[in-house]
C-alpha cells in the first residue's frame, strides 16, 4: 500500500457518510493473514492474497453507518 494514499481514501470514506470508529496500520503476519482470508482458503487465488497481504503496511478501518455493507 503506497501510504500516500491513506488520508485520500479515509476521506473518500468520510465523505461517502461513513464514521470511522477507529483504525491502525499494523503489518499482518502470515499467521493473521491466513486466519482472517480462511474463507478463501479452498480458491485459487489464496496464497497469493496471503502473499499480498503481508507484503507491507496495511490500515484496517472500523466503520459506522446505517445500511453500511449495503452502501459500501
Amino acid at each position: 500500500m503506497n501510504e500516500n494514499h491513506v488520508g485520500e481514501i479515509i476521506t473518500m470514506i468520510c465523505k461517502a457518510g461513513f464514521k470511522v470508529k477507529a483504525l491502525k496500520m499494523i503489518k499482518l503476519s502470515e499467521d493473521a493473514a491466513k486466519a482472517f482470508y480462511e474463507i478463501h482458503k479452498d480458491k485459487p487465488f489464496y496464497g497469493e492474497l496471503v502473499e499480498y497481504m503481508t507484503s507491507g503496511p496495511c490500515v484496517p478501518i472500523a466503520l459506522e453507518k446505517e445500511n453500511a455493507v449495503e452502501d459500501y
